[in-house]
């Protein structure tokens, strides 16, 4: 029985020694696969933020160790940086002939809404019963851009709403509040000067004004004027213009009109009275007078230079009829030059007489401007005192007995003509003379055919003005004329 017992012992020691064997080394061949993501399988993140990979766990393991396999793990990430959207990154592992895939996705969305921005003020102002003007906007989105032709406005009461959405469906609102009201008085100006100067007994004309009103619009018929002039009378006088807009603002401007008389005592007190009123009016001009027969003379800013325009034409005509053989090609030039200020054919007479010639010619006879603006400029500057040169030179040209009289009368008749004649006046005596006239400047200058003949300059830059300052001041000088 020991025997037996002892037998069975072992044996079973043996059998529990091969169980045990079995199971290490079935534990050491067998693997179990893990294969899994960390962090979520869906992930959330913000345009404006970076994707963070959490990583994945990828080993074979027994009941002993563990075999890293992410070295084999193929990764595909499908994000596309700077864009929106859901994006798939894929993650593959081939093992023992099995292929085994997880999938993570990332949504990438963009939650920062657009930027609106109003031109001009936040508060408007508009006329009362008219719809206002808008001063303009602008929509920008950080991931769409310029989304400005998204923008909805609308309107409700006095507040103007702006809205708009991005792709994302982010939305932004701004508004701007409108104030309708009528503050502003009308834009009233005077026409002509504020202080007029009227010589005694000369009718006072109105020169207007102009009424506009940022509601009303045009408002000068509704401008009422009040006051008068007595121009027989000597004194200031006041005019005073009114104009009321519909809201009730009201603009006023004041206009003085003073009536005076030339003293005719004496030439010295005339010449006085004359000045100012060219200072009062504010004229631009300078004057000269030469009496044929006296030698008297006066100027008036006599030193000022001014572009002479058709002024020297004079010497054109004078320079052919004094030095080169008249023929009726040369006379068809002069006649228009002189009569309709032909600028073609002074042109034609210049490149025919020479313009070193012409120049020369005007210097001879004493003129310190003529045509020196170069070779280039046909007409030059010119002043009172060449002026008067040139005039003396034609005034003794067509009375020199020495000269054949055709010439002489034919050359006279070319100068009395009232082609753009301002020097003239009611009641003048006949007037040779010519003009110039340029951009902003008038000039006429001739020689009067009184009883006792004079010559007048007058050179303005007045042609933006009214040319009619030439007549008033030729008057007044005729009148200073007869104190001579």
């Amino acid at each position: 029985m020991k025997k037996n017992n002892q037998g069975f012992l072992i044996f079973s020691d043996i059998l529990i020694i091969l169980i045990l064997l079995s199971f290490i080394l079935w534990a050491f061949f067998t693997f179990q696969l893990e294969f899994k993501l960390k962090g979520d399988k869906i992930y959330s993140l913000d345009l404006s933020d970076s994707y963070h990979e959490e990583g994945f766990i990828a080993q074979r393991c027994n009941l002993f160790f563990c075999q890293n396999l992410k070295a084999v793990v193929q990764v595909e990430n499908n994000i596309e940086p700077g864009k929106i959207g859901t994006f798939t990154i894929n993650y593959a592992l081939n093992n023992q002939n099995k292929q085994y895939m997880l999938k993570r996705q990332v949504e990438i969305t963009e939650k920062e809404a657009p930027q609106i921005e109003l031109s001009g003020a936040t508060e408007i102002k508009a006329c009362t019963g008219k719809g206002y003007v808008e001063p303009g906007y602008k929509a920008y989105d950080n991931y769409d851009g310029d989304i400005t032709d998204q923008v909805k406005v609308s309107q409700e009461g006095n507040t103007i709403y702006y809205r708009v959405s991005d792709s994302s469906h982010n939305q932004s609102e701004v508004t701007r509040t409108i104030k309708y009201t009528d503050e502003e008085k009308p834009n009233l100006k005077l026409k002509g000067a504020s202080t007029i100067y009227l010589s005694k007994g000369t009718k006072y004309t109105e020169p207007g004004y102009t009424a506009q009103d940022n509601c009303s619009g045009d408002l000068a018929s509704k401008v009422t004027v009040s006051g008068m002039v007595n121009s027989n009378e000597t004194g200031t006088y006041t005019l005073t213009y009114t104009v009321t807009d519909l809201m009730g603002n009201t603009a006023t401007v004041q206009r003085k009109v003073i009536v005076y008389s030339f003293d005719t005592d004496s030439l010295a007190t005339y010449q006085v009275s004359l000045e100012r009123y060219i200072k009062e009016n504010n004229y631009k001009v300078s004057i000269g007078y030469y009496n044929i027969n006296t030698g008297y003379t006066y100027k008036y800013n006599a030193n000022q230079v001014y572009y002479g325009a058709s002024l020297v034409k004079t010497l054109d005509a004078l320079y052919v009829y004094e030095n080169m053989t008249l023929t009726d090609e040369l006379k068809a030039l002069v006649k228009p030059t002189i009569e309709v200020s032909n600028n073609q054919t002074h042109a034609k007479l210049v490149q025919t007489i020479g313009f070193v010639n012409l120049k020369n010619y005007g210097t001879k006879m004493g003129a310190k401007y003529t045509l020196t603006r170069g070779s280039s400029d046909y007409y030059g500057n010119t002043c009172v005192d060449d002026q008067l040169i040139y005039m003396k030179y034609l005034y003794n040209f067509i009375n020199n007995s020495n000269i054949d009289a055709n010439k002489r009368t034919e050359l006279k008749n070319y100068f009395i003509n009232d082609y753009y004649n301002y020097l003239l006046f009611p009641n003048a005596p006949t007037i040779m003379h010519k003009y110039g006239y340029y951009g902003g400047y008038y000039h006429d200058v001739g020689i009067v055919l009184d009883n006792k003949p004079y010559i007048v300059v007058i050179l303005t830059m007045e042609a933006n003005r009214d040319f009619k300052i030439v007549t008033d001041l030729s008057q007044k000088i005729y009148e200073m004329h007869k104190l001579v």
